[in-house]
């Protein structure tokens, strides 16, 4: 099985600009790289997409492209300001463009590291790239190597580990030893299917329901713990029912979550739960589940935003590995 990540290439710096097309939302930020220093981010932006109550692909796509044309102005304006400063011109020129693309615009392959790519968003990225930020060259990369890739830098394990992708409409399954993609699969359940649960039982408003996936059972699930038990149960007997022939590929015990931030916990706390169906023979005594941080990513990387943003994180670490200097 061949490995998903490059080598590193030596001397100089430049800067990338990286875009994060996910099914929720999508980020963008610049990265300057560097030989003698880890990867610095600045200019983040992250760009929510609307809570629609259906699942309609089109629709998504449109707001998709929207979400894609406010993120790369914003950093395309930060890049310009910092190009006037005296001393860090050079650091606001942009080099080339690495766009990564969450399910459903991009399949992973098992090998080699490459995907499929939706045509539509693709194209989106090239023609949005081209208008904002110049004749950049642009290279395309599924998330699920950079999250792939962050897992075996921040938690390098022996065992083979199932990493949960999860984004706003979307799961994504990834079974992974050390660099290798041995299995993939997906599931149509999100963040976006958990805030369409807390709203229509709950009776939570858009951001009541995002702004309560952070607080602890403890400290303000009251009113809703019915609601949030029910969606739990839902994604966990989801995620039983897709890794379960995964499991057939090698022996795992360990489940590591990558969520939107503020959800990764209560997503790792639905899988660590053994009475949830299908949960309870899936995985042998001593496995563990636990949630990726931003907090886990900040020692690898030597500048980024007071508030940081996970994936943005992991694919500054991934650029660095691919297309660094």
């Amino acid at each position: 099985m061949s490995g998903l990540f490059g080598r590193k290439n030596s001397g100089g710096e430049k800067t990338v600009a990286i875009v994060d097309i996910e099914n929720g939302s999508v980020g963008a930020a610049l990265v300057r790289l560097s030989s003698h220093d880890a990867p610095k981010l600045f200019g983040e932006t992250r760009i929510l997409l609307p809570l629609v109550s259906t699942q309609d692909v089109r629709t998504l796509a449109h707001e998709t492209e929207k979400a894609l044309h406010l993120a790369l102005a914003h950093i395309s304006e930060v890049a310009s300001r910092v190009r006037t400063h005296e001393v860090l011109a050079s650091t606001g020129e942009v080099e080339r463009v690495a766009g990564f693309f969450s399910v459903p615009w991009a399949s992973m392959h098992l090998a080699g590291g490459g995907a499929d790519f939706m045509p539509q968003m693709s194209s989106a990225l090239l023609d949005a790239s081209h208008d904002i930020l110049g004749g950049r060259p642009l290279t395309m990369h599924p998330y699920g190597a950079a999250a792939a890739h962050g897992a075996t830098v921040l938690f390098p394990q022996e065992a083979p580990t199932i990493l949960c992708i999860v984004s706003g409409e979307t799961a994504e399954l990834l079974v992974i030893d050390r660099s290798a993609l041995k299995a993939r699969a997906t599931i149509p359940v999100g963040l976006h299917t958990l805030l369409r649960t807390l709203m229509s039982h709950g009776g939570a408003s858009a951001a009541e329901a995002r702004s309560l996936l952070a607080l602890t059972p403890a400290r303000g699930h009251a009113g809703f713990a019915e609601p949030l038990a029910h969606a739990q149960s839902h994604f966990a007997r989801e995620f039983a029912d897709v890794a379960r022939p995964l499991l057939k590929t090698a022996p795992i015990e360990n489940v590591l979550v990558v969520a939107p931030q503020g959800a990764e916990e209560w997503f790792a706390r639905a899988l660590a739960q053994p009475e949830h169906d299908g949960l309870a023979d899936l995985f042998p005594e001593g496995s563990t589940v636990r949630a990726m941080r931003a907090g886990h990513a900040q020692p690898y990387l030597s500048a980024h935003a007071a508030k940081p943003d996970l994936p943005l994180m992991l694919e500054a670490l991934f650029v660095d590995q691919k297309l660094g200097v």
